[in-house]
């Protein structure tokens, strides 16, 4: 049996918010030290003793949705974000690679040698990998990457300033529901995109927007919401994502990377219209994630099953898979093997892959 994994997220109004533990056992010079280089660091279990581990945020900029994973993991592991500077400061980090180098001098305020374990959803998991990029030319070794569903080539992604505005908020719809509103993949709890207008300024598209969310069922006032989206987008746009490649570690055997890949082997399935709002940008193969394997020499694909990469994060089932996962791979003993290979079978078993 999988363990079981226990929600953290808090349903205020209709908007959930992640409540993720204080701080503690950090120096003040070396909380000071990571703000500095732009990043929020949020402890994502209650384990103060041991060599850390690091997961990175995704595309939305938050941590919250590891906390799930970290609940029986024997070593203290970290989430960071982005921290309000990365929005507000003009002399903030643009670009993947410039974020990767912000957050490597964070980690080192907690951890100031290696080697390192790091991980993450998505566009967590490419910062993962450029981080590991960047220890490996200073000298510093990272044992594991853990990657869910990361894309390797993110520049297919890119989206016009409308489009992440529209992606943004029903991100934000998706979050406010509970899992059996969404179960179909696509029904009327989010904001298709033949409903909308695009032919409009960008600030009429906001309104526009945001009026159909609320119609949906956010209960927060449109000042609120609309500082929350434009904020994240402006985050986004820092990503400079159309900008980012993938290029070759220098030293590609000493590195781990454990990959979760979505059996279904597509990143918006049937919830394409209301995350893309321009036509075009269906991923129905593994192309996006298949490069990792001439990138990263062991390289070892976890096979689980979700409608689509979007809902990967929001199903129960992979939340407990990973979960056990990192509780095994973060063990004293460390993962061997034999138990990696015990630990794919099952899940092959549970899937028929």
């Amino acid at each position: 049996m999988f363990i079981t994994w226990v929600t953290c997220w808090v349903n205020l109004g209709q908007v959930s918010v992640i409540i993720l533990p204080h701080i503690s056992g950090m120096t003040d010079s070396s909380m000071t030290l990571a703000k500095q280089h732009y990043a929020d660091l949020y402890r994502l279990n209650n384990i103060t003793a041991g060599q850390p581990v690091f997961w990175f945020h995704s595309i939305t900029g938050s941590v919250g949705p590891y906390l799930k994973f970290f609940q029986s993991t024997e070593r203290p592991v970290w989430g960071i974000q982005p921290g309000n500077r990365m929005i507000s400061d003009e002399n903030a980090p643009v670009g993947i690679h410039d974020i990767a180098a912000s957050y490597m001098k964070a980690i080192r305020a907690i951890q100031p040698k290696g080697p390192y374990d790091l991980g993450g959803f998505s566009l967590g998991g490419v910062i993962a990998y450029e981080i590991t990029r960047l220890f490996q030319y200073a000298g510093e070794r990272v044992d594991s990457i853990v990657m869910i569903d990361s894309p390797t080539s993110l520049a297919r992604f890119h989206n016009s300033y409308k489009g992440w505005i529209f992606n943004t908020v029903n991100s934000i719809l998706l979050l406010s529901f509970h899992s059996s509103r969404y179960e179909n993949e696509f029904n009327d709890s989010f904001i298709d995109r033949n409903e909308v207008d695009i032919e409009t300024d960008d600030d009429f598209f906001i309104d526009q927007v945001l009026s159909l969310a609320k119609m949906k069922g956010l209960k927060y006032d449109m000042a609120f919401l609309k500082k929350l989206v434009l904020g994240k987008v402006q985050m986004i746009s820092n990503y400079a994502i159309e900008q980012y490649e993938s290029l070759p570690l220098p030293d590609p055997h000493s590195t781990t990377c454990y990959f979760f890949n979505n059996k279904n082997n597509t990143f918006y399935g049937n919830m394409v219209k209301a995350f893309c709002l321009e036509p075009g940008f269906e991923v129905e193969d593994d192309s996006y994630w298949h490069d990792w394997k001439g990138l990263i020499h062991d390289f070892y694909p976890i096979t689980v099953k979700a409608p689509n990469h979007i809902l990967m994060m929001h199903d129960q089932t992979i939340a407990g898979i990973i979960a056990e996962f990192c509780e095994l791979l973060y063990s004293s003993w460390g993962m061997s093997v034999n138990t990696f290979r015990e630990f794919r079978s099952k899940v092959r078993l549970l899937y028929g892959t």
